[in-house]
């Protein structure tokens, strides 16, 4: 008999459930959908997490709330946990993907004809037998950025739902092949960015604002929210596969790409033509990639070459920045939008 892809554990108790969520994740040992029965059995919301596995807030905030949820949640609720081997995988949390294997978040368009594409295919088929009312799908940020939510539409019930975690909403138009990307045509669906996956302060903001949806009566019947602040069409810089980049506060000799070493503290600044980003190595621009909607390439719209330092061409506004490059080659160095005046 084949083995389930998903493995589902029905209401699991207090006592049930590890100590700690180290062992928690070997506990369930494979992507996993849990259903928690609320007092409302009409409806069902849902919560999707650890789609990569070096993004922990989300799994260790629903640890939490399963230790100690001694009231029941307002509704059913799904959480569907999502990378477990990845993120066993030693050290704890320190893969996003596995290096044999495409990043999850990426894989929600067919076709599903491997590992991930599977499991993607998996938890989709899950939600939409459960058909939640809304969808969390709860990350960390790639580098130590404040927290901040991810959406394709900028509608009040996206608004609301960003507003039980954080004030800035990112509206993009970008399509990746991520979860919320699919499933948003149906029910809402915001992907929250907690902060950086290693302070306390991200696992508490994951586990406050899980809190608030799971023990809100009625979703979007609320007479007021949390304004919240939405920023519009960012775009990424990718780089290229073989590029070789270090973090520095000088040129480092041999690297295609040096960026100075505190980059990180310029998430959701904003930087002008006076702030230098780093360096590149001559013509090392062709392994830097920023495109629009319609794949043209936008880097020198963006940024001027001085003497081999970049700069912003206008003040923009940058988040997601990593100084991790595996990250930064695999996924992208940052995202950016122009900054209002």
């Amino acid at each position: 008999m084949t083995k389930a892809v998903l493995k589902t554990w029905y209401d699991p108790k207090p006592d049930e459930i590890a100590d700690r969520h180290g062992a928690f994740l070997q506990q369930l040992g494979q992507p996993t959908c849990l259903f928690i029965p609320g007092k409302d059995t009409s409806k069902v919301r849902a919560i999707t997490t650890l789609l990569h596995g070096n993004e922990p807030s989300g799994l260790i905030a629903v640890h939490q709330w399963l230790k100690s949820h001694y009231e029941s949640p307002e509704v059913n609720i799904l959480i569907i946990i999502a990378s477990v081997k990845t993120a066993l995988t030693e050290p704890l949390y320190s893969y996003r993907h596995l290096p044999d294997e495409r990043d999850l978040n990426r894989c929600f368009n067919p076709p599903y004809n491997d590992k991930q594409g599977e499991v993607a295919e998996a938890i989709l088929n899950c939600l939409a037998e459960y058909q939640p009312e809304a969808l969390l799908d709860i990350h960390n940020t790639s580098g130590n950025g404040p927290d901040f939510a991810v959406t394709i539409n900028d509608s009040k019930p996206h608004q609301w739902l960003t507003s039980l975690f954080t004030g800035l909403m990112i509206k993009t138009d970008l399509r990746l092949g991520a979860l919320m990307e699919v499933v948003d045509n149906i029910y809402p669906t915001v992907t929250i960015e907690c902060g950086g996956a290693k302070t306390g302060q991200s696992h508490r903001t994951a586990f406050q604002g899980i809190q608030r949806y799971l023990h809100t009566p009625e979703l979007f019947m609320a007479n007021s929210f949390n304004q919240v602040q939405i920023l519009y069409n960012p775009v990424r810089l990718e780089l290229d596969n073989n590029i070789n980049l270090d973090f520095c506060d000088q040129p480092v000799v041999g690297m295609d790409l040096t960026l100075r070493k505190d980059i990180e503290r310029f998430n959701f600044g904003v930087v002008d033509g006076t702030v230098h980003l780093g360096w590149l190595n001559n013509g090392s621009d062709r392994l830097l990639k920023m495109s629009d909607l319609t794949g043209n390439d936008i880097f020198h719209d963006y940024f001027d070459i001085k003497g081999n330092t970049i700069y912003p061409s206008f003040p923009i506004q940058l988040f997601m920045i990593t100084s991790n490059p595996v990250i930064a080659v695999d996924d992208c160095l940052f995202y950016a939008v122009r900054a209002r005046h």
